[in-house]
């Protein structure tokens, strides 16, 4: 049986789906006008939904479902020393590795920490922009300038 899933180099230990470019624009897509709520639209799970649907894993699993407020989700961040901080347990502890801003590509996340308002995002198909979510929906921002971390997803 063919795998639906494509190795795209050889350290790689969650490949991205052979179709994740289509993935990535049907979650985008979808996603654009549900507003932020904590605990299952917040920036946490945003990113996680998108790892999901383009590798299969669902790095969340253990924190879905157990909060629901701001305060809620600042104690799950707080033990790790913030939300990237958090993150980059989760994406190491999954072999995503955490590289440079300015080789972030499209489909990889990136730590945004401006306004008080940490937040993680996606990187955008045209590898300038990442897109987060806001009150309303998703928004974009530019991505050099703004993020200060980022890790390949694949």
């Amino acid at each position: 049986m063919k795998s639906t899933f494509a190795q795209p180099c050889p350290h790689a230990t969650h490949p991205r789906h052979y179709q994740w470019q289509e993935r990535m624009h049907h979650f985008l897509t979808a996603r654009a006008t549900v507003p932020f709520a904590f605990g299952t639209n917040d920036c946490a799970m945003f990113v996680s939904d998108h790892i999901k649907e383009l590798t299969g894993i669902d790095i969340a699993e253990g924190v879905r479902g157990t909060y629901s407020t701001e305060l809620g989700a600042a104690k799950q961040f707080a033990a790790a020393g913030g939300l990237d901080n958090h993150f980059a347990n989760i994406a190491k502890t999954n072999g995503f590795t955490e590289i440079p801003i300015v080789y972030a590509q499209r489909g990889d996340v990136v730590f945004n920490p401006q306004d008080g308002q940490p937040a993680l995002l996606v990187m955008d198909f045209d590898g300038i922009h990442a897109i987060g979510v806001h009150d309303t929906g998703t928004a974009r921002i530019k991505a050099m300038g703004n993020c200060t971390r980022a890790w390949r997803i694949a």
